[in-house]
């Protein structure tokens, strides 16, 4: 994982392939949640739709990494996006997720 972070944002078409497939090509949860952490930790821009969509996943614990990777990526524009998730049915670590994600990218934003 830390090789992936390493090479930056030159990694970030082929991780991004492996997350806007059918998720039944790959891998399951696990690969999922730890495919979108990397990416929040390049903090490359094209990350953010990608991760957006990758919310509706109907696992908790993918929709909790993506949450946490928006939250990494630091972009405004996921803040009314990860507003919204509020009013869905989520776990309770997940919905904590999205508060700190939610603080974390106000924060960078007004900075």
């Amino acid at each position: 994982m830390q090789s992936l972070c390493q090479l930056g944002s030159s990694a970030v078409p082929d991780l991004l392939s492996c997350i806007v497939v059918p998720k039944e090509r790959w891998g399951g949860a696990k690969f999922r949640s730890e495919t979108a952490m990397i990416l929040g930790q390049i903090k490359d821009p094209a990350a953010l739709e990608p991760l957006l969509f990758g919310l509706m996943h109907d696992h908790a614990s993918v929709q909790y990494a993506y949450v946490t990777a928006l939250g990494l990526l630091g972009d405004g524009r996921a803040v009314r996006v990860l507003v919204d998730t509020l009013n869905w049915p989520l776990d309770a670590d997940t919905r904590g997720a999205v508060i700190e994600a939610n603080r974390d990218v106000s924060q960078r934003v007004v900075l």
